[in-house]
């Protein structure tokens, strides 16, 4: 027995192989511990993924998020991060969904259960982590313009199996264009707008259109002005006035070195040298005749004589009953007077309805008078010999036949163009031709758009036939920057193809209905 107990006495003191104990105590804490780290990493590793998982089940909802219900965004949202995990060992569970339409934003709260390797010998199986994410549609306002060709051709069938005609497959594209682009919800609704234009082209775009609310619009005169009709005529004359008139008692030659025409009259007021003056009552046999307009130069007021310039006579004629009319401008061709007649020098006039002196009556738009000596309210009829028509009475109108007239007259042609009551082009004319400036007011247009002319009626060249200005205007008109998807599908459905086409006109109308 005391050998025994020295044997405990010595086991007691004797500390060799200690740590191997207190290791072995401690082991299963140490392994457990390194394990949770490793643990813990490959969870960290695992809620980035489900989170990035989350986060494209989130983005790819968003947007369908107005069509569907709480519960159908959860079980999708379920779907698509069970989808992106790729991985059964993890249990992902969607545990909420938040949206609001009108602000955009979806919300979705998600667990992950990631079952452990090393902290189970702990009691702990699995770590769990919460998810969220949150996304907001980033969008801003939008507006596009189309430019849709509405020509001839366009009535062409399709290739294919199944051909439609081009313009059935151009708005059956161009309602897919609006369902996709305008939203329904438009503000103050929703935070952002979504409008569409529509510019449909031939030769020009129609630039008056109706809608559901509004009723008819016309922006013809907005954008390019009414076409110069008529003015009134209130009179005509060759002669001056007041009247300057007197009788010839004798013509002669200015010396015997010199045979220039001098005029001896009875009253040389009112001439001064340069003026033009017609004759009448003069014999035959002489070089000077009558109804033949002269100018005048080297007036003497005392002698009371003037010559005539490049007239010559032989010798001196005594006259009676002979008398002068002094010209109210060179040539003594006729003067018309009409107020604010709005003609430029050289334009292209046609009148009618003059009694008296029915010889500036154009017998045809075709052979007009060609303008000159313009003022405010008086213009001259160039290469008129007045001096030889009758006398104004009274009535008559004048119509300009120039761009920007209610008719237009091209020389050589046999027919007359007029402007289209509803279609124009882009600016030819203006320093704006090739910009977006807004063509002015109402009342001041500095920067018209384009008229578009057609002609009225073809005399010859052409199959003589009626002209409308459904033969070249596009029927459809411009549909202006609208949210109204309706309106939009209602022009779509109402276009019809005519004319040729001019794609150049109906891109800058597409730019102008945005610019």
């Amino acid at each position: 027995m005391p050998a025994f107990f020295d044997l405990l006495k010595r086991f007691r003191k004797d500390e060799r192989g200690v740590f191997g104990v207190i290791f072995g105590l401690i082991a299963v804490v140490l392994v457990a511990l390194a394990g949770c780290v490793v643990d813990f990493s490959y969870m960290q590793t695992v809620r980035s993924r489900a989170q990035n998982a989350l986060d494209s089940s989130a983005l790819a909802l968003q947007a369908k998020m107005s069509t569907l219900t709480d519960d159908q965004i959860k079980s999708q949202a379920q779907s698509l991060l069970v989808e992106r995990l790729a991985d059964s060992k993890i249990t992902a569970t969607v545990i909420g969904v938040t949206k609001n339409v009108n602000a955009g934003t979806l919300d979705l709260n998600a667990t992950i259960a990631v079952p452990t390797i090393f902290v189970q010998l702990v009691g702990v199986r699995t770590l769990n982590a919460q998810l969220k994410t949150e996304v907001t549609q980033n969008s801003s306002n939008l507006e596009v313009s189309l430019a849709l060709d509405l020509t001839g051709s366009m009535t062409e069938l399709t290739s294919g199996s199944n051909p439609v005609t081009k313009i059935q497959a151009l708005k059956d594209a161009t309602h897919n264009i609006i369902n996709l682009l305008v939203q329904d919800t438009q503000p103050p609704t929703a935070q952002t707008y979504t409008r569409m234009a529509m510019a449909p082209y031939s030769y020009g775009v129609n630039v008056s259109y109706a809608t559901n609310t509004d009723g008819a619009h016309t922006y013809i005169g907005k954008v390019r002005g009414s076409p110069k009709g008529t003015t009134n005529i209130t009179g005509a004359t060759w002669k001056a006035n007041p009247a300057v008139s007197s009788n010839v008692s004798k013509i002669a030659k200015k010396s015997s070195f010199n045979t220039q025409v001098v005029v001896t009259a009875s009253s040389v007021s009112g001439l001064i040298a340069g003026d033009w003056l017609v004759m009448s009552g003069l014999p035959s046999g002489l070089s000077v005749t009558n109804n033949t307009p002269y100018k005048i130069q080297n007036i003497v007021t005392s002698a009371k004589t003037f010559e005539l310039v490049g007239v010559t006579v032989s010798g001196t004629t005594n006259l009676t009953g002979v008398s002068f009319n002094k010209c109210l401008v060179a040539s003594c061709e006729v003067t018309v007077t009409s107020a604010s007649h709005g003609l430029n020098q050289g334009d292209q006039v046609y009148i009618t309805g003059v009694n008296g002196m029915t010889q500036i009556n154009n017998s045809a738009m075709t052979s007009p008078w060609t303008v000159g000596a313009v003022t405010t309210s008086t213009f001259v009829l160039t290469g008129s010999t007045g001096y030889t028509y009758g006398t104004y009475s009274s009535g008559g109108t004048a119509q300009c036949l120039e761009y920007g007239c209610a008719d237009l007259y091209i020389p050589g042609k046999s027919y007359i163009y007029i402007p289209s009551p509803n279609c124009v082009t882009e600016r030819t004319i203006n320093p704006y031709q090739y910009d977006d400036t807004a063509p002015g007011t109402t009342s001041t247009l500095t920067n018209p758009v384009s008229y578009m002319y057609y002609p009225s009626r073809v005399i010859s060249g052409w199959t003589t036939r009626a002209v409308t200005d459904s033969d070249y205007c596009v029927q459809s008109p411009i549909m202006p920057l609208t949210d109204d998807k309706s309106a939009l599908s209602s022009a779509v459905d109402n276009f019809n193809a005519t004319g040729s086409t001019a794609g150049h006109i109906g891109l800058a109308w597409a730019w102008y209905l945005i610019s």
